[in-house]
């Protein structure tokens, strides 16, 4: 999962608050992470607004990060046989937004805030959180503009949504023919209904 920000340290500090001369010792944790190279996809997005957008690099982005994301799914599988809705994932990322993905000078995508990147006990269902996220990365960052539903968002907006889901189908199913049709349609199906209700 190399796409995903990993640590390079680990230490602790005891602390001792200035409270009086009986409080206790504390022991506070700290992690280090490399100091990442790039932008936001928040920043992208603002930079592109003065300099002109990009469909193809955007699809190319949200291609790779729909791959990634499918990729971490997959690898956390609990129940590879079960229907493709219902399959469970001990590895999600629970704060998933264009502030927590970065795009290196190269281009690469890189998905940081690894707190919220777990591996839980109880399995969670994968097509649940992707379906989950991916409005925000689609519709949130369209408030750039002031509203989401600018009419430049909305020519920019298909490519990206059939990029992003498209990848991480891909990535989720693999070569399960049926599986992968009905990870895009429950994804497809996530964003209309959260289209909807944002719009209302």
């Amino acid at each position: 999962l190399a796409s995903v920000l990993q640590p390079v340290a680990e230490f602790s500090s005891d602390f001792k608050e200035k409270s009086g001369p009986s409080s206790e010792p504390q022991t506070v944790y700290y992690t280090a992470f490399p100091w990442i190279e790039g932008v936001t996809l928040r920043e992208l997005f603002q930079g592109m607004i003065q300099s002109g957008f990009d469909p193809e690099r955007l699809e190319g982005l949200y291609r790779d990060i729909g791959s990634r994301i499918g990729a971490i799914h997959r690898a956390g599988l609990v129940d590879a046989d079960r229907l493709v809705h219902s399959r469970e994932t001990r590895l999600t990322h629970a704060d998933l937004h264009y502030d927590n993905i970065m795009v290196t000078a190269q281009g690469e995508v890189v998905i940081i805030d690894p707190d919220a990147f777990k591996s839980v006990s109880r399995p969670q269902p994968a097509l649940y959180w992707a379906g989950e996220s991916f409005p925000f990365l689609l519709f949130v960052a369209g408030l750039e503009f002031d509203s989401a539903w600018s009419p430049t968002w909305q020519t920019l907006l298909p490519g990206m949504r059939e990029a992003l889901i498209g990848s991480y189908c891909d990535a989720f199913a693999g070569s399960e023919v049926k599986a992968h049709e009905g990870c895009v349609y429950y994804l497809q199906d996530s964003i209309r209904d959260a289209l909807f209700w944002w719009t209302r």
